[in-house]
């Protein structure tokens, strides 16, 4: 089965691959909000046991 893009097709295209990547974009920013915290914490447990 093949799909056939018409024009208002290829426009959803454009439009999910956009919101896509925004998403992925906000997912790395999570990423390093997380990867940040752990960091803290890390630094934190660390000053504590010492």
């Amino acid at each position: 089965m093949k799909l056939s893009l018409g024009k208002n097709e290829r426009e959803w295209l454009k439009l999910l691959n956009k919101k896509r990547k925004g998403i992925l974009d906000e997912v790395h920013l999570k990423e390093k909000q997380l990867s940040r915290i752990d960091y803290l914490r890390y630094e934190m447990d660390w000053e504590n046991k010492g």
